[in-house]
């Protein structure tokens, strides 16, 4: 059983699946599945929760055949072959009525014997009859995953909160995260006839935005999975969370007294400065604003203290808050617009930052970020 593959292509298809595998109790789960029929080569990765798939063409392959393989061990092997065409040889014995495969590689000068194994135990999501299917622009979900995804929970026994909570209602898709200290939300115009709400795993989003991708996604949801079609080769297929997302709405202060709008830019260039005084255990930075003006102080007792003082539009009475400088920056890095409004109530309730444009009372678009307890 024989096979000729690119090289360049094959190490190419290899590190694309090989994005989604992890370390894992069951070996196999640590390899690369490739499927062999006739002419046609697909390759697989898994998480067990995830599973992405690339195809390309080969040459010679008049044989179906599944088998398994550590990806890393091949791929570096490549990486080292001079560009030249690779002949692959699939050899098959039995021994006690077992089945046993190694893979024996030419390539120039060099023989190379790979082990392998067979493929049937490689783990596969449960299919079942498909709800909906649609097309979406790409950059929509790309979009969406970029603004939210950072935002997810880590924390298994929180499962819904470890999602993207994905909305599709009324001509929009609506896109959620947080892990209690970050709210975000995106929402965005889709054309699409159909009502329906799911959980999206963070790290199917993550790999989404990892790989190279057509100006339209085929999705297909199912019972339990979703398939994206991402474009002519790749296809990533993910379970679904199985939880009930929180009512998120009830954490967003509404009628926020005090308005701030600021440059990103400036405002950007300074959290990176005073960060670098924050205390590591909280990365505390402490906000006040007053007479159109910004000031932002932060200290450590071994690093020191820093503060700034940047322009700003804000004409309400003074107010002081606190928040983790971090957090700060990953939500303002995530805002299109160069000016940014932020909306506050008190010191103890979250902020609300957003892109200056939009409408007061509009929080379909915004992040929202909890404070810290500061001393007055």
């Amino acid at each position: 059983m024989k096979f000729i593959a690119d090289k360049n292509e094959l190490v190419s298809a290899l590190t694309i699946v090989s994005r989604v595998i992890g370390k894992s109790v069951i070996p196999i789960v640590e390899m690369v599945k490739l499927s062999i029929d006739n002419d046609r080569l697909t390759l697989t990765g898994s998480n067990m929760e995830a599973f992405i798939s690339h195809g390309m063409d080969i040459k010679g392959g008049n044989f179906k055949r599944d088998i398994a393989l550590q990806g890393a061990n091949l791929i570096n092997l490549l990486k080292a072959l001079p560009d030249v065409p690779v002949n692959f040889h699939l050899e098959e014995s039995k021994t006690h009525n077992e089945v046993a495969y190694k893979l024996l590689i030419e390539a120039g000068r060099g023989k190379y014997d790979i082990p392998v194994m067979n493929a049937e135990v490689y783990p596969s999501l449960k299919e079942s009859e498909e709800k909906q299917a649609f097309t979406l622009d790409s950059e929509i979900l790309l979009n969406g995953i970029s603004k939210t995804a950072f935002a997810c929970s880590d924390d298994e026994l929180k499962p819904a909160l470890t999602g993207v909570y994905t909305v599709i209602s009324k001509g929009n898709i609506s896109y959620v995260a947080t892990n209690g200290h970050l709210l975000c939300i995106s929402t965005t115009p889709a054309p699409l006839e159909l009502d329906t709400e799911l959980i999206i795993p963070k790290r199917t989003m993550s790999l989404l935005a990892s790989l190279p991708v057509d100006e339209s996604i085929q999705i297909s949801i199912q019972q339990e999975n979703i398939t994206f079609v991402v474009n002519d080769d790749t296809v990533v297929k993910s379970r679904l969370i199985d939880a009930k997302y929180i009512a998120y709405q009830q954490v967003v202060p509404q009628d926020n007294d005090y308005v701030l709008r600021a440059n990103k830019s400036e405002l950007m260039a300074s959290l990176k400065r005073v960060n670098q005084f924050t205390n590591k255990a909280n990365n505390l930075v402490v906000l006040q604003a007053d007479q159109n003006q910004l000031t932002l102080h932060s200290s450590d007792d071994i690093k020191g203290k820093s503060t700034e003082i940047i322009p700003c539009d804000y004409t309400h009475n003074a107010i002081r808050i606190g928040f983790s400088s971090d957090y700060l920056i990953d939500i303002i890095s995530r805002i299109e617009s160069e000016e940014i409004k932020v909306l506050l109530k008190d010191p103890k309730r979250p902020g609300l930052f957003m892109s200056s444009d939009i409408a007061d009372g509009d929080y379909r678009n915004m992040m929202l970020i909890a404070p810290y307890y500061i001393e007055e």
